[in-house]
């Protein structure tokens, strides 16, 4: 498992290729999220970082 700092990195320099798209579907995870239980756990954030680098 790597360092969130190094994956946060990872995230952006990926999620800068495609802003827009990136940033409409972070927005709609944390709209979802905020309508079920805000950042009820890390793992799901780290998820997201997973499918945003894939």
């Amino acid at each position: 498992m790597e360092p969130v700092s190094s994956l946060l990195k990872r995230v952006m320099i990926e999620s800068s290729r495609n802003w827009a798209g990136w940033l409409r579907g972070f927005r709609q995870y944390i709209t979802h999220k905020l309508s079920d239980r805000l950042m009820d756990d890390c793992a799901s954030f780290e998820r997201l970082g997973r499918i945003a680098i894939a």
